[in-house]
């Protein structure tokens, strides 16, 4: 049982999977378009909530910080 609300758990669930699948995304303008691309979808889907375009740079910033790793950075 849980205590958040189906609508805002789907929104996770919809992120996360956009995360997952571009978790190990090649640095390239490509990409990252791909990424924001599926953001944008599920930001418009869920009424342009600044909340969730928040989450995605976060989320982002992770991938970033993977590939900074990666090089040694």
């Amino acid at each position: 049982m849980t205590n958040v609300p189906q609508d805002i758990r789907d929104i996770w669930t919809e992120m996360y999977k956009v995360f997952d699948r571009h978790y190990l995304l090649k640095d390239s303008q490509d990409g990252w378009e791909s990424y924001w691309r599926e953001a944008q979808s599920i930001w418009v889907a869920h009424g342009k909530n600044e909340r969730i375009s928040s989450g995605f740079g976060l989320l982002a910033d992770v991938i970033g910080d993977r590939i900074k790793q990666e090089r040694g950075i």
